[in-house]
C-alpha cells in the first residue's frame, strides 16, 4: 500500500524498482531528495517536517505537522505510522534486533570474532527465552521498543511475528503465519486513510504563494552571502587588533556588535538550520571549544573570533550550494505552475 524512507543518505539502489513507480511514499522533509526523481510519478505524504522553515511554510496555511516518537529507524517510524493512522492491530515482523547466529542483518554472513570483540555488546532476551548478543544501536531500538509497546498495548494489539531475535516486551508473540490468519481477515482501504490529510499547497494561488516564498528565501540566500563575507572581514580585523594590542573596548564592542547584527539575521531566518546541516558534516560546530578555559581574556577574546570566522568561510560555500539548488528547484516550480 506505501513505503517509507527517514533517511538523507539512504542508497538509491533501493528505490529503482519498477514495483515501486507509482506508489505513496510516508518521508521526512530531509530524506534523500534524489529518490523523488527514482521514483518518478508518486504521492508524497509528509509524516514530519523536521526543518523549522517548511514547518513555517505549513503552518501559515494552518497546517501542523505531525510530530510523535519515532524512535529513530525505519522501522520504529513506521510502527508509530501505524498507530497514527489508527490500526488496532499490528503485526511486527524483522525485527530481530539482536546478532542471530552472529549475523547483523539477514542475508549477511557471519560477523567475525574480531568484529564482535569490536562493537559495544550487550546481552539480552531472545523470543525463544534464550540470551542473545546485540549492538548499543539496536539496544537503543530493543528499549524504546519496550517502553512503547507495553503503553500502546492498552488499545491497540501488537503482535510480534518477528520468530526470533531479541524479545520485545508486551508484545504477543506468534509466527507470521498465525498472525496472518488470525488479524488479516478484511480488506483495508489504506488510500483512504492517508487521503484524509489533504494537500497543503492544493490551489494555483496557494502554488504561487509557495512559489513566491522560495523566491523570497533565494534573494535572503544571496544576501547571506554577503552577511558571511562581512562577518569573517570583521571578525578578522578583530583579531589582528587583539594581536597588535592596539584597540579600545569600545572599538572592539563596536565590532562584535556589527558582527552580532550579521549573524541574526542568518539565524533568524529559518534558514539558518538548513544550512547547519550541510555544515555539520565536516564537523564544525560553532560552540566547539566553548567549554575550554583559556589562560587569558585576550586569548578567550581570540578564540572566539576564530570560531565565528571559521564557521563562516565553511558557511559560504554552503550558501553558494544552496543558491544553485533553489535556483533549480524554483526553475522546476514555475514549470508546473
Amino acid at each position: 500500500d506505501f513505503t517509507c524512507t527517514i533517511d538523507p543518505k539512504k542508497p538509491i539502489a533501493n528505490f529503482d524498482d519498477a514495483r515501486l513507480h507509482g506508489m505513496p511514499v510516508f518521508l521526512y522533509n530531509s530524506s534523500h531528495c534524489d529518490l523523488l526523481d527514482v521514483l518518478e510519478e508518486f504521492d508524497p505524504i509528509y509524516i514530519s517536517l523536521e526543518v523549522d522553515y517548511y514547518a513555517r511554510l505549513a503552518q501559515k496555511q494552518g497546517v501542523q505537522t505531525l510530530e510523535f516518537d519515532g524512535g529513530g529507524s525505519v522501522a520504529t517510524v513506521c510502527f508509530m505510522l501505524a498507530m497514527e493512522l489508527g490500526f488496532k492491530n499490528v503485526i511486527i515482523i524483522g525485527q530481530d534486533l539482536a546478532y542471530t547466529e552472529n549475523q547483523s542483518h539477514a542475508g549477511k554472513g557471519a560477523v567475525t570474532q574480531d568484529e564482535l570483540a569490536y562493537y559495544d555488546l550487550y546481552r539480552v532476551e531472545g523470543y525463544y527465552g534464550d540470551t542473545l548478543l546485540t549492538s548499543s544501536d539496536f539496544m537503543l531500538y530493543i528499549d524504546w521498543y519496550n517502553q512503547a509497546i507495553p503503553r500502546l498495548s492498552k488499545d491497540h494489539t501488537i503482535i510480534n511475528a518477528t520468530e526470533g531475535g531479541a524479545k520485545l516486551q508486551g508484545a504477543v508473540q506468534m509466527t507470521l503465519e498465525e498472525a496472518i490468519k488470525k488479524y488479516c481477515v478484511t480488506d483495508v482501504d489504506c488510500k483512504a486513510i492517508y487521503e484524509q490529510a489533504g494537500q497543503i499547497w492544493a490551489t494555483q494561488e496557494e502554488r504561487q504563494n509557495y512559489y513566491q516564498a522560495m523566491e523570497h528565501a533565494l534573494h535572503m540566500l544571496h544576501s547571506f552571502k554577503r552577511y558571511a563575507k562581512e562577518t569573517c572581514a570583521l571578525a578578522e580585523r578583530a583579531m589582528t587588533l587583539i594581536e597588535r594590542s592596539s584597540y579600545s573596548d569600545k572599538e572592539l564592542r563596536a565590532i562584535t556588535e556589527k558582527m552580532n547584527t550579521q549573524i541574526n539575521r542568518i539565524k533568524d531566518s529559518g534558514l539558518y538550520e538548513i544550512l547547519c546541516m550541510r555544515v555539520e558534516e565536516n564537523n564544525i560546530d560553532m560552540a566547539d571549544g566553548l567549554d575550554q578555559k583559556k589562560d587569558s581574556i585576550e586569548n578567550e577574546q581570540m578564540s572566539l573570533y576564530q570560531m565565528i570566522d571559521t564557521h563562516m568561510e565553511i558557511l559560504q560555500p554552503v550558501i553558494d550550494e544552496a543558491i544553485v539548488i533553489w535556483e533549480q528547484t524554483l526553475q522546476e516550480l514555475k514549470e508546473r505552475l
